[in-house]
């Protein structure tokens, strides 16, 4: 199972938990009580399965990979060049958001909107429209928060996932970062 399909499983089922729990509960002899534990199982054991493995790190094909402490570099090497020369010479806010739910991916955090907006160092109405392209290009996904309705994660999609590792699989042989 791809780090992707983990991640959105684990949403679906943490969601489903909080769903039922914030009805109150189940009563005895409830169908929703046998429900709820296997969706607690199944949480429990995909929580144990991504502790077990390596932490900040996500495949990038044939066993290389990319570190997040790598990636964070990248993030404060870009939030650098916006201090040194400005923000108005580079703007790129869809990069930065991709790079922030890529890290969020390799470290297994979740990322709001809001979070993404101020990530991308632009006006909330523009990253918002940058975050409606990325959605529209498959390449973001947007899951509501059922504990707070007012909320939403953005998280990458497959597509989007597979085009960060291609991406920083060439990159790493030009920058020469190392292997992890």
């Amino acid at each position: 199972m791809g780090t992707m399909h983990a991640i959105w499983i684990d949403a679906v089922l943490e969601s489903k938990v909080v769903q039922v729990v914030s009805l109150g509960g189940p009563t005895c002899a409830d169908p929703v009580d046998d429900e709820l534990k296997v969706l607690e199982e199944l949480l429990n054991r995909l929580k144990e399965k991504r502790a077990s493995r390596a932490d900040d790190v996500a495949p990038c094909g044939f066993g290389r990979v990319i570190v997040a402490d790598q990636l964070r570099a990248i993030l404060k090497a870009r939030r650098r060049r916006d201090s040194v020369f400005g923000r108005h010479l580079f703007g790129e806010p869809a990069w930065d958001i991709l790079l922030e739910l890529y890290l969020a991916q390799l470290t297994r955090k979740k990322i709001s909107i809001k979070a993404a907006c101020i990530a991308s160092a632009v006006a909330m109405t523009t990253a918002l429209r940058w975050i409606a392209r990325l959605q529209n290009e498959g390449l973001i996904l947007r899951i509501g928060d059922v504990a707070d309705r007012r909320r939403s994660w953005l998280i990458l999609t497959e597509q989007g996932s597979e085009a960060m590792h291609e991406y920083f699989e060439g990159a790493k042989t030009m920058w020469g970062l190392r292997e992890a």
